[in-house]
């Protein structure tokens, strides 16, 4: 019953509102919801022994309720220096380890969205997520993804992720592609967790390139 009544609350109407953007962050719901299970220990409503048991349970269903993010939509030529910007956070981190800026910061956007390849999502206002899809011959290949730091954590990596499949396969596309710098081994390793597997390795402009593939089914 306490649970119910602690989901109910969660989930109302004006509760993403309340929270804001920021703090549907796994951290931030869960100092979030603890702070609540503490007050009804306190008052005797909720086993001390429990409380961690909501705090978890409640947690993952809150982000799971907040982390359906819109479909991306096509970019155009207005978004241009949004996307520049995301491009630029996202990946200007790696410079130092790669010693040279990465490919996705060397492209040319606004060809590429002039070309309609370039998808974005927008949440609250502000554009916060991009993800660029190029057609092949034989597979759709996955250019960049890239996520605004403003946005880590929130789920909207993966949501890009799985769009750009579905967008492979209404495309008629069986198989999607990828290539990565052999240095982000972060992304290396969730590509391989999400079904991809490395074909193969080369240097490509000067990028030591990590080549994967995904069967779609």
């Amino acid at each position: 019953m306490l649970l119910t009544v602690m989901r109910s609350r969660l989930f109302a109407p004006n509760q993403p509102k309340t929270w804001g953007y920021k703090q549907k962050r796994i951290g931030d719901v869960r100092v979030r919801l603890s702070m609540r299970c503490g007050f009804l220990v306190k008052a005797g409503a909720l086993p001390h022994e429990r409380a961690n048991i909501f705090t978890s349970a409640l947690s993952v269903e809150y982000l799971r309720n907040m982390t359906m993010h819109p479909d991306p939509r096509p970019a155009v030529l207005t978004d241009l220096q949004a996307i520049e910007e995301i491009v630029r956070q996202a990946y200007s981190p790696y410079i130092s380890r790669i010693g040279r800026p990465p490919g996705p910061m060397l492209d040319d956007y606004e060809v590429l969205t002039g070309e309609g390849r370039v998808y974005v999502v927008e949440l609250e206002g502000a554009i916060r997520g991009i993800v660029v899809l190029i057609p092949e011959q034989d597979a759709m290949l996955l250019d960049n993804v890239a996520v605004a730091p403003s946005a880590k954590g929130t789920g909207l990596g993966r949501s890009l992720l799985e769009f750009a499949e579905r967008s492979a396969r209404a495309a008629g596309y069986r198989v999607i592609r990828l290539y990565t710098h052999e240095s982000m081994t972060e992304n290396i390793a969730l590509y391989s967790r999400i079904g991809y597997t490395e074909t193969h390795r080369a240097e490509e402009k000067g990028l030591k390139r990590v080549f994967m593939v995904k069967q779609l089914a």
